[in-house]
């Protein structure tokens, strides 16, 4: 039960941190007004690995992303995200359908890297802590049938981060952005390669 929890303390721990930065940035010289807030929507193409069979991947709905970032030192900032996510694997004889639910927190730490004139894209890595519930798991007949249901499970996930961000102004204190997402396992049962869309507010 207390693996519910851990999402959470990270989240806390994380929001201390960010508290202290902002405390401590004028001192270290960096340029007023680096922190910006926002949203973000995309997709995931996401696999499962279940511990009693196979399963059928799926391409989920990104609809619930929340954004802070801020410059740590020149060139280089942090990126946090709050997320909320669920999709449906398909059932068939050879494959386990079930609906997974996930909620989490990712932490990267990002470089800007001037790859041309006019593109200087962020390359980042961090860590993703998660809660993922995984419900309604089953196999079926090619009609349609059921063969065998499973119990449902939870688990904490926690996978590294590979990620790259492009941004371009709209007006000012507003971007646009995009990025683009690989993770890792370390202890979890989700893959995810996603890409989303955000709109991004500096304060």
């Amino acid at each position: 039960m207390c693996k519910k929890f851990y999402p959470f303390i990270v989240i806390c721990a994380a929001n201390f941190l960010l508290t202290m930065h902002n405390c401590y940035a004028a001192p270290l010289g960096l340029p007023k007004n680096t922190a910006k807030i926002g949203y973000g929507i995309g997709a995931a193409y996401i696999s499962v690995d279940d511990p009693d069979g196979d399963t059928n991947n799926s391409l989920a709905a990104l609809p619930f992303n929340f954004i802070h970032t801020d410059w740590l030192v020149s060139d280089i900032r942090y990126w946090t995200e709050l997320y909320y996510y669920q999709t449906t694997l398909d059932a068939d004889a050879n494959n386990i359908g079930q609906d997974v639910e996930s909620y989490g927190i990712r932490f990267s730490l990002q470089k800007s890297f001037r790859w041309t004139r006019s593109w200087s894209p962020w390359l980042g890595a961090g860590i993703d802590v998660s809660n993922a519930s995984y419900t309604v798991r089953h196999t079926v007949d090619s009609d349609g049938y059921l063969i065998q249901a499973y119990p449902d499970r939870e688990e904490t996930n926690v996978s590294l981060l590979l990620n790259i961000v492009s941004e371009w102004s709209l007006r000012r204190d507003w971007t646009l952005g995009a990025k683009l997402e690989q993770s890792i396992p370390i202890s979890a049962d989700i893959i995810e390669l996603s890409a989303i869309i955000t709109i991004l507010y500096r304060y």
